[in-house]
């Protein structure tokens, strides 16, 4: 692997044909799952763009006495951390001496406030080493570089392992999640509407289900739980958008909120308005840590919430009909907001 991988970054032509043809063959394949999901980019630099910048790295690094010769290898050493080797025994270059190419080349081009590193938690030594010798280069100020840590996913059985072949493909579970949302809806003949609805269901399952949680912390992937209409998964938040914009379809009338006087609220009313009143909080809180799994909670207070508003309440035909159908109105719009922050598109029926 060693020898392989020296023969890369010396440009030998073999090693950059087999490179060459396994990154076109990942692509292709890492294409089919973004566009699945969505998922589109602004800017894709691989790590090989970054290579020719490794000599500026070690030069830095050398000539301000920070990185050391040991064992004929180049190391960086710490107080309090082990240390980094920038520079093999054969003169080729690491990850982390690439790691620190891009730093460089990032803060030089872009002049970020944050560089946000979304990595699993077993890396959290590694980024510490980095972001800590990249500060002592001088390509960035303490705490510009953030390792943004997510644990592990899970199945039933345990762990995913490749060994034991407990191996679960994303491509597998997004087809399989569409083809058991599909199943929930009802009342629709259509194929392709069924077809797109199931997509909007069944993805926005996978995403809320991973993000719903802490992200510190493992996640468990459950079909039933994922897909169910009760408790906390996304479809239940889609359905009480969803129930929340059939009531605004069957108002079909033009809905003025401004001059609005709420007089003798209930018990649910009361609760639905400080719970969307919350929302900005919430999104502010979300930011600050790095976190999602706060909108998800919080969708998951409000659906349930306005299920029992709804519920308990009338809205159209009752005394307070206009108060009550801005209070619909303004839920269904949090929730789709809410949503749409975590990436989860909102079907109109299911």
């Amino acid at each position: 692997a060693r020898a392989w991988s020296k023969k890369l970054e010396d440009g030998e032509k073999e090693a950059l044909e087999i490179w060459k043809w396994i990154v076109d063959v990942s692509i292709k394949e890492f294409q089919k799952i973004y566009e699945m999901l969505r998922i589109k980019f602004d800017l894709q630099l691989g790590e090989s763009f970054y290579l020719s910048m490794t000599k500026e790295v070690i030069e830095d690094a050398t000539k301000n006495g920070i990185a050391k010769e040991s064992e004929d290898a180049l190391i960086i050493k710490f107080d309090d951390l082990p240390p980094l080797v920038i520079q093999r025994k054969d003169k080729a270059s690491l990850y982390q001496t690439r790691d620190l190419a891009t730093i460089k080349y990032r803060k030089k081009n872009f002049d970020f406030y944050k560089c946000l590193y979304v990595v699993g938690s077993e890396q959290k030594l590694y980024f510490k080493q980095v972001f800590r010798a990249a500060e002592m280069l001088g390509y960035i100020k303490k705490d510009e570089c953030l390792h943004i840590d997510f644990g592990l996913m899970r199945l039933k059985e345990g762990r995913l392992s490749t060994r034991e072949g407990r191996v679960i493909f994303l491509e597998d579970v997004i087809n399989k999640s569409v083809e058991l949302a599909k199943s929930l809806i009802k009342g629709i003949e259509n194929e392709k509407e069924k077809e797109e609805i199931g997509r909007k269901i069944g993805i926005g399952a996978i995403i809320f289900n991973d993000l719903k949680e802490d992200r510190v912390k493992d996640v468990l992937f459950d079909w039933e739980k994922a897909l169910s209409m009760e408790g906390d998964s996304c479809p239940y938040v889609q359905y009480a958008g969803i129930r929340a914009n059939s009531i605004l379809a069957k108002y079909n009338k033009k809905i003025r909120i401004g001059r609005l006087r709420f007089k003798e609220l209930v018990e649910e009313e009361k609760m639905l308005i400080r719970k969307i009143a919350e929302f900005p909080k919430i999104v502010s809180i979300a930011a600050s840590t790095y976190k999602p799994h706060y909108i998800a909670q919080y969708l998951l207070d409000l659906a349930t919430i306005f299920n029992k508003f709804y519920e308990k309440h009338k809205v159209i035909g009752s005394p307070y009909e206009k108060e009550r159908i801005s209070l619909v109105k303004a839920t269904y719009i949090t929730i789709r907001n809410a949503l749409n922050l975590l990436h989860i598109e909102l079907p109109e029926k299911m």
